[in-house]
């Protein structure tokens, strides 16, 4: 198959799909029947027989569904010859015979036309099949029916040749002559009614160029003022489309500084509410250091007072009170760099972290090692071994995660 036909058979299947999506039967019956038609004009070799049979199939049962009756007939009729033809080609004369005689069956003689195109292909077929007597009596019957106004005159020019020719072939020669001579008649009847069909058609054709003739000078006189008519709808239009598009641009200025308006409006509120929360927050962290310093600070004063004077145990006080200013040191520090940092180790933790746990875990965050945190915890290195075992199991470091690493680069 070349392009040509491919393409023109990817065009009858897109027919045939806007067909089937509108759902008239008689379009879709119309498009398989193309289908069908492409493939016997374009391929008319075996292969693609059964490309067409079942093409012409689809439209014919499709055709069933229109309620038209004299639609359905034309439409079944087109059927009937076009695969009564297809099998003919393929010499397959049996089935040929049998799809013509079920278009017989079809329609009643009130179908002339029907009833005359099928006998006379079944006389062709006949004539094929070297029967000539049966083609005769089919040309015959044929021809009684082709004397209603349904069957052209070119139909009967076509019959009469060949009933003609099939008498020469029987060696019936004045009969066929009498059938030539009617051709001939029929042939001047049908030239002499075309020419005189082509004379009124040249009548009317003049009699159409007189009345152009009158409405170009019309036209002319008019032509000035369809100027000006088409000038003045054209500004008319063009300042429409202008004020269109500044009432356009206005809008969509005024929809943007409002939507800018509005977004900063909540940016407003967000960051205010971001300073409350700040606020509180400090606020909270400021009352629980002053409830844990002021405790501290009495319980070490009682110490004082009652205890004995002891320089070690003094220098052990000192030593506290060092380590604790320290420690807040470090946590205001790591505070004001990462406010939410305490906040997110405590929804982490699944218990309770204490003050020491908090220890721990800012010197971590320094990146102190475990001599180190020892020295200034002043405590055995290996207690802080169990202290990180404790806290991450605290806040649920998963195993084999390190937990300096799990502190340092938690998500705050």
């Amino acid at each position: 198959m070349n392009r040509l036909e491919t393409v023109n058979l990817s065009d009858c299947i897109l027919a045939n799909k806007f067909a089937l999506l509108s759902g008239n039967s008689l379009l879709i019956s119309a498009t398989y029947y193309d289908i069908g038609t492409f493939y016997n004009t374009f391929a008319p070799k075996q292969k693609h027989v059964d490309s067409t049979i079942a093409a012409y199939n689809k439209g014919f049962e499709v055709s069933l569904k229109i309620k038209d009756i004299e639609v359905r007939k034309k439409v079944q009729f087109y059927y009937y010859n076009n695969v009564g033809i297809t099998y003919a080609n393929n010499k397959e004369y049996s089935k040929t015979l049998q799809i013509f005689n079920k278009g017989l069956q079809t329609y009643d003689y009130k179908d002339k036309f029907y009833i005359w195109s099928l006998l006379t292909n079944i006389g062709y077929l006949y004539v094929l099949m070297q029967d000539n007597d049966t083609a005769l009596k089919y040309y015959q019957k044929a021809e009684i029916v082709s004397t209603d106004k349904q069957v052209t005159d070119q139909n009967r020019i076509g019959l009469y040749l060949n009933i003609s020719k099939l008498y020469e072939k029987m060696h019936l020669f004045d009969k066929a002559l009498v059938y030539d001579k009617k051709a001939r008649e029929t042939i001047i009847k049908e030239d002499k009614r075309l020419y005189e069909n082509n004379t009124r058609s040249l009548d009317t054709f003049y009699q159409t160029e007189q009345e152009k003739n009158i409405l170009e000078e019309k036209n002319k006189s008019y032509k000035k003022y369809e100027i000006w008519y088409i000038s003045a709808i054209i500004s008319i239009v063009l300042g429409l489309i202008l004020l269109f598009f500044t009432l356009d641009y206005r809008q969509k200025l005024n929809k943007k500084t409002t939507s800018l308006l509005e977004s900063e409006k909540q940016k407003l509120k967000m960051e205010n509410e971001l300073f409350i929360m700040k606020q509180e927050q400090l606020q909270r962290q400021a009352l629980a250091t002053s409830i844990q310093l002021e405790h501290k600070n009495t319980f070490i004063n009682e110490l004082k007072v009652n205890l004995p004077k002891d320089k070690k145990f003094n220098h052990l006080l000192k030593d506290e009170q060092l380590m604790d200013n320290n420690f807040n040191t470090i946590r205001d520090i790591i505070q004001e760099t990462h406010p939410n940092f305490f906040k997110r180790l405590n929804e982490l933790a699944k218990n309770r972290l204490t003050n020491l746990d908090l220890k721990y875990v800012a010197y971590i965050y320094l990146n102190m090692d475990n001599i180190q945190i020892a020295t200034a915890l002043k405590v055995d290195p290996k207690t802080v071994s169990v202290t990180k075992y404790r806290l991450k199991q605290k806040l649920g470091v998963r195993k084999g995660q390190d937990l300096n690493t799990f502190i340092r680069t938690m998500n705050y």
